[in-house]
């Protein structure tokens, strides 16, 4: 994420926002900051489901290959998550 902005960048541009929301500043000195600021944040949002779709596949591709070369493992690892996936699920649903 810091590749979009440092996290002093981000934190100098939301202290812009807060300020001159404080300070009642006329929308014009504001605006420039939340368009900035919305732009920061759509492009997080998009690296956040970029990377999450890279890890679902990573873990796929992991997943295959342990079920190649140590199927108990394998086994073992899934019969634990699910076993834990149905303990967060609510009552009556299977």
């Amino acid at each position: 994420m810091t590749d979009i902005a440092s996290y002093g960048t981000q934190l100098g541009t939301l202290s812009k926002v807060v300020l001159a929301l404080a300070e009642e500043k006329e929308r014009k000195h504001i605006d420039p900051h939340i368009a900035e600021l919305k732009k920061r944040v759509e492009k997080i949002d998009a690296l956040k489901k970029d990377y999450a779709a890279d890890l679902e596949e990573d873990i796929k591709y992991r997943l295959k290959e342990l079920k190649k070369s140590n199927r108990d493992t394998f086994e073992r690892l899934i019969i634990d998550h699910h076993e834990e996936i149905k303990r967060k699920e609510p009552q009556g649903v299977v």
